[in-house]
């Protein structure tokens, strides 16, 4: 999506510890995820600046809250002018207290 709308720069936080572990080390990996480290990684090289961070499950509200809302009501939204008013709470406690662990900044 951040492709899509030419952004330059961006994060990535996922609730995946050991595929965020890989993407921030630089050696090879050769497990049966590697291709999914591979495929972050060529992501990652297609913006000017993309940063991979682990947040735990636990405080990744909106996202949650997000997906659940989809699968209940099955709509899909943009979200490129602001956020949805049933989600407008969940988003400003997130940003008042998001937390998230590492970063690989790829320039």
């Amino acid at each position: 999506m951040g492709l899509d709308l030419k952004l330059m720069d961006t994060e990535v936080e996922g609730d995946a510890c050991s595929i965020t572990k890989k993407l921030l080390n630089e050696r090879e990996d050769k497990s049966e995820i590697g291709a999914l480290v591979r495929d972050g990684e060529c992501l990652g090289k297609q913006f000017r600046a993309c940063i991979f961070k682990y947040c735990p499950r636990t405080v990744n509200d909106v996202v949650h809250l997000l997906a659940a809302e989809g699968l209940k009501t099955r709509e899909q939204w943009c979200l490129r002018d602001g956020g949805l008013e049933f989600a407008r709470e969940t988003v400003e406690r997130d940003r008042r207290g998001l937390s998230c662990e590492g970063s690989l900044v790829t320039e």
